[in-house]
C-alpha cells in the first residue's frame, strides 16, 4: 500500500479470505487506486475485489493434465515433437525425439531447422514444412533415416511418420505435432515372413514328395504338383472335398487310430496305406500327418510312392551286392596272387641258387653259356612275376613307399651298369648332368625300379646309334628339388596308335615294327603309377623310325645326410663267418640246400630242421647264433615258432637269438607279421646271395669274422685309367689291354678255383700274385685289393672255409669288367671320376 502511495499507482493483489458464513477460503484479486486532496495528502482509495478461485481451481486443473500428458508422451516408443510459430520453434520434444536428432541439451524455442544437424535428416524440415504451407495432416507410412550419420556404417531405420496442424484461431497461433514411430524391426519381420513364405512355396511345388493341406473338418484346403501326378487328379477337384474319400476302404480303421494318435501329440504320425487315384487304380504311399496349427486344427501330410522306394531298396542292394562281389574278387585275387607267389618264389629260389652255384663249379664254356642262360631265364620269371604283384599292389592302393637318404647320380650310374649287363650287346648309354645334384630323400628301390623300367626298353629297342641319359635338378621352396630323368634313344619308335595305349596294363609294342616285344608289358604301366604315386609325373614321347623320349619329374624333399663312399651299392662282398652257428628251420629240400651251401661256403656252422616242432627242439638242446626261419613251415608256421622262442627266452632271462624270416610272399604283409612276430629281420624268396649274407652279418652286428674286412675300396682306379688313355690321346692302348684282359682271365679264374679246391697253395699264391697285377694293368682296384688281401692272409691252412672269398675274385672281376667298359665308352665328358 505504501509503495502504491508513493509511486501514486494502482495496487493489485490476490488474497484468501475465510466467509463468514461456512469458514471456507475463496481467492479474491483485488485492484485499488489511492486518491489525493488538494494538498497531496491522501484522502480516499477506491477499488474492485473480484472472486478468482473457479479461475484458480480451472487453472490447477490444466497444470495437471498438462504434466500428465508431458509424461505419457516423455515415455512414448515414438519420437514426438511439437513445433509453433513460422519459423518452427520448439515447445515440446521427448525423449525419444531428441535422440533421433542427436540434438544436445534442452530444445525448447530452438527452431527444428537448428535441431536438424544431420544431413541425412533434411527430409524432416521438408516434409514438415510441406505440412506448414498447406495446414494440412501430411502422412508417410515408411521414411527412412539413417542412424549414424551418411557415413557408410550408418544404418538405415525405417519409421511411420505422421506431422498434424493445430490451429488457435482466437489467437491466431498454429503448431504441429510431429510424429515417428521406428518400425525397422517390424519390416524386418516382414521381410522374414516373406522370404519364408518364398521357401516355403519353392519346396512346396517342386519337391518330390506329395503334399496335402487340410482344415479343421478335414477337408483339402492345398494341393501341390506330385500329388496331383500322383493320383492322377487336377487341384480344382481336390480342393473342399474330405481328404478321408482318396483313402482306399480297408485303411479307414487305420485312418481313425492316427487321427487320433495325432489329436493326442503334436509331432508327425507315419502311415504306410494305400490310396485310390481318379481312375479307380490303387497306389500304395508311405508318409505322415501333423499339425500347421493344432489351435486353428489346419494340418498337412505328406505321402511317397513305395514303389520309388522299393526301386531305389532294390538298387542298392544290387549295387551293395556287386561291391561284395567285387570285394570278395579281389580278397581272393590277393589271395590267389599270395598263393601263386609263395608257390612260383620256392621253386625259382632253388633255380636262380643253383644255377649261381653251377656258374661258380668247374664247367666248360658251353656248360657255363648253358647255366648262365638258366639264370637269365630264372631272373626273367622273377621280373615278371614282381610285375604282376606290383600290378595287382597298384591296384588295390597297397604300394608303399620307404624314404631315405639317396644320391640320384649314383643311383642312376647303378641303373645303367644293371641294363648293361643285361643287354651286353647294347649301344652305349652316356650320363650328363646339368649342375650339382644334392642328396633327395625318397624310395631309392622304387625309383631304380622306374629308371630300370625305362632304360631296359630303350636298350631293347634301339640297335644303332646311342641312349642318353640326363639328369638335372632345379631348387623349389620349402627344402625341395624337382628332379628330372631324361632318357633319349635312337632306336625304332613308336607309331600313334601303339603310342595311346602304351601305358595300359599289359600293352606291348607291334612286333611288325621290329620292336619284337617280350616281357610283361607291365613296365611303363608300372612306372607311371609309381611315379604319380611319389607326386611326379612320367611322360613319353616318339615317332616311329626317329626313337624315342621319356621323362620323369619328381618334387623330393633335400636331405643333409651325407652317404657313404658307395652307400648306393649292393651289399659289399662277404667276408668269412668262421665258426657262426646257424639253424636253419626249411622243410624245403632244395631251398635246404641253397641255404646250407650259402652258409657252409662262408664257414657257418649248420643245423637244418624241417619243421617248427624240430627247429623248437633243436633250440632247447643246442645253442645256435643266429636262426634263419621260414615263416610257411608245414606243423607250425613261421610266426609261432618265433613267438614261442621269445616266450621261452622271456621266461628264461636269456638274450634274444637273432632271427632271420625268409618268406616267399611278396604280396602280403609279411614285414609287419615278422616284426609282430619278434624277428629281427626278414629276406623273401629268390634272394641276392650277397644280400642274404650281408643281412646275417648285420644281425650279428658285424661286417665279417676277418677283423682285415675293411670298407671296400671303388671298384676303378680312375687315374690309371686315365694315364692309359692319355698315352695316345684316343684310348687305343687301354683297348688293347682290355681285349687281351678279356681273352685271358676266364682261364686263370679256372685255375685259381681249381687249386683252391685241392688245396695246392703254391699255385693259388701264385694265381692271386699274377691276376692282382693284371687287375691293377687295366684299373681294378677293388678285384687288386680283394687278390691282395688274400695272398696276405693265406697260410698253411685248409681252403673249406676261405672258398668264398676265391669265388669274390671272379665276382670283382666280372663286375669291374663291365664297369671297366662302361667307363670307356662314356670318357671322356662330363662323367664322376667313381662309378
Amino acid at each position: 500500500w505504501a509503495e502504491s502511495v508513493r509511486l501514486r499507482a494502482p495496487y493489485k493483489s490476490e488474497f484468501r479470505i475465510r466467509k463468514a458464513s461456512d469458514g471456507s477460503f475463496r481467492s479474491f484479486r483485488v485492484t485499488a487506486n489511492p486518491v489525493f486532496g488538494e494538498g497531496g495528502q491522501l484522502a480516499r482509495w477506491y477499488g474492485i475485489a473480484d472472486d478468482i478461485e473457479d479461475l484458480k481451481l480451472a487453472q490447477a486443473r490444466a497444470d495437471d493434465e498438462e504434466r500428465k500428458l508431458a509424461s505419457v508422451l516423455g515415455v512414448s516408443p515414438a519420437a514426438i515433437g511439437i513445433f509453433s510459430g513460422p519459423e518452427n520453434r520448439c515447445v515440446f520434444a521427448n525423449a525419444k525425439f531428441l535422440e533421433l536428432l542427436g540434438a544436445p541439451g534442452s530444445p525448447l524455442g530452438v527452431s527444428l531447422e537448428d535441431l536438424v544437424s544431420d544431413p541425412s535428416h533434411q527430409i524432416l524440415l521438408n516434409l514438415v514444412g510441406e505440412s506448414q504451407r498447406t495446414n494440412l495432416p501430411l502422412h508417410r507410412l515408411d521414411l527412412r533415416l539413417n542412424q549414424g550419420g551418411i557415413e557408410e556404417s550408418a544404418q538405415v531405420r525405417h519409421f511411420h511418420f505422421f506431422a498434424h496442424p493445430i490451429n488457435y484461431r482466437e489467437h491466431g497461433l498454429s503448431e504441429r505435432v510431429v510424429y515417428l514411430r521406428d518400425i525397422s524391426e517390424q519390416r524386418r519381420a516382414d521381410e522374414r515372413l516373406v522370404r519364408s513364405e518364398r521357401k516355403f512355396r519353392r519346396l512346396f511345388s517342386s519337391n518330390l514328395l506329395g503334399i496335402v493341406f487340410w482344415n479343421v473338418h478335414g477337408e483339402i484346403t492345398e494341393v501341390n504338383r506330385p500329388f496331383q501326378e500322383l493320383l492322377g487328379y487336377r487341384a480344382d477337384e481336390l480342393l473342399g472335398s474330405p481328404l478321408s474319400r482318396l483313402t482306399a476302404p480297408e485303411y479307414t480303421a487305420q485312418d481313425a487310430r492316427e487321427r487320433e494318435m495325432l489329436s493326442v501329440q503334436e509331432h508327425t504320425v507315419p502311415t504306410e496305406k494305400e490310396l485310390v487315384k481318379k481312375d479307380g487304380s490303387r497306389v500304395t504311399v508311405v508318409g505322415g500327418s501333423g499339425w500347421i496349427s493344432r489351435t486353428s486344427g489346419d494340418g498337412f501330410s505328406l505321402v511317397l510312392d513305395r514303389t520309388e522306394l522299393k526301386r531305389s531298396g532294390e538298387e542298392r542292394a544290387r549295387l551293395q551286392g556287386r561291391a561284395d562281389s567285387e570285394k570278395e574278387a579281389s580278397r581272393l585275387k590277393s589271395q590267389f596272387l599270395a598263393n601263386m607267389s609263395h608257390e612260383i618264389r620256392t621253386p625259382l629260389h632253388a633255380i636262380l641258387g643253383f644255377a649261381k652255384f653251377l656258374n661258380e663249379s668247374n664247367l666248360d664254356e658251353e656248360q657255363r653259356a648253358h647255366a648262365r642262360s638258366l639264370a637269365r631265364a630264372g631272373e626273367n620269371l622273377l621280373h615278371l612275376t614282381n610285375d604282376i604283384l606290383d600290378l595287382s599292389r597298384i591296384e588295390a592302393k597297397a604300394v608303399r613307399l620307404d624314404l631315405t637318404t639317396l644320391n640320384p647320380l649314383a643311383l642312376v650310374y647303378e641303373v645303367v651298369e644293371m641294363v648293361r649287363a643285361a643287354h651286353p650287346k647294347a649301344v652305349p648309354i652316356r650320363v650328363s648332368t646339368m649342375g650339382p645334384l644334392p642328396n633327395l630323400r625318397g624310395d631309392p628301390v622304387r625309383l631304380g625300379q622306374i629308371f630300370t623300367n625305362i632304360l631296359g626298353n630303350a636298350a631293347k629297342f634301339t640297335h644303332a646309334g646311342q641312349i642318353e641319359v640326363e639328369l638335372r635338378s632345379e631348387e623349389h621352396t620349402g627344402g625341395h628339388s624337382e628332379l628330372l630323368f631324361l632318357c633319349r634313344d635312337s632306336g625304332v619308335g613308336i607309331d600313334q596308335e601303339s603310342l595311346a595305349r602304351l601305358f595300359m596294363p599289359f600293352a606291348q609294342g607291334d612286333a611288325s615294327q621290329g620292336r619284337n616285344p617280350e616281357g610283361s608289358g607291365l613296365g611303363l604301366w608300372i612306372s607311371r603309377n609309381l611315379a604319380e604315386l611319389m607326386g611326379g609325373t612320367l611322360e613319353l614321347e616318339s615317332q616311329l623310325g626317329q626313337g624315342t623320349t621319356v621323362s620323369v619329374r619328381l618334387l623330393l624333399p633335400k636331405s643333409l645326410e651325407k652317404l657313404a663312399p658307395d652307400s648306393w651299392r649292393a651289399p659289399p662282398p662277404v667276408g668269412s663267418l668262421n665258426g657262426v652257428k646257424v639253424l636253419v628251420a626249411e622243410d624245403n629240400e632244395m631251398n635246404q640246400l641253397i641255404a646250407e651251401k650259402l652258409l657252409t661256403r662262408a664257414g657257418c656252422i649248420v643245423t637244418v630242421a624241417q619243421t617248427g616242432e624240430e627247429a623248437l627242439r633243436d633250440l632247447s638242446t643246442a645253442s645256435f647264433d643266429l636262426m634263419l626261419l621260414d615263416c610257411q613251415l608245414p606243423d607250425i608256421d613261421g610266426y609261432t615258432v618265433a613267438r614261442a622262442l621269445r616266450t621261452r627266452e622271456t621266461r628264461e632271462g636269456r638274450p634274444s637269438l637273432p632271427i632271420l624270416a625268409v618268406t616267399a610272399d611278396a604280396m602280403g604283409d609279411s614285414e609287419r607279421r615278422c616284426a609282430e612276430a619278434g624277428m629281427d629281420d626278414y629276406i623273401s624268396k629268390p634272394f641276392d646271395h650277397g644280400v642274404f649274407l650281408a643281412k646275417i652279418q648285420n644281425l650279428l652286428g658285424q661286417t665279417g669274422k676277418d677283423p682285415d674286412q675293411a670298407t671296400p675300396a671303388p671298384s676303378l682306379d680312375t687315374k690309371a685309367l686315365k694315364d692309359l688313355w692319355d698315352i695316345d690321346g684316343e684310348g687305343g692302348l687301354l683297348g688293347d689291354l682290355m681285349g687281351i684282359f678279356s681273352a685271358n682271365m676266364p682261364e686263370r679264374l679256372d685255375r685259381l678255383e681249381t687249386s683252391a679246391k685241392a688245396s695246392r697253395i703254391e699255385e693259388v699264391l701264385q694265381e692271386l700274385h699274377t691276376l692282382r697285377a693284371c687287375f691293377g694293368s687295366v684299373g681294378l682296384k677293388r678285384a687288386a685289393e680283394t687278390c691282395r688281401g688274400l695272398e696276405e692272409r693265406i697260410g698253411t691252412r685248409e681252403f673249406k672255409a676261405e672258398m668264398a672269398e676265391i669265388y669274390r675274385v671272379r665276382d670283382e672281376f666280372e663286375c669291374g669288367q663291365e664297369k671297366l667298359a662302361h667307363w670307356k665308352k662314356a670318357y671322356p665328358p662330363t662323367l664322376k671320376e667313381e662309378l
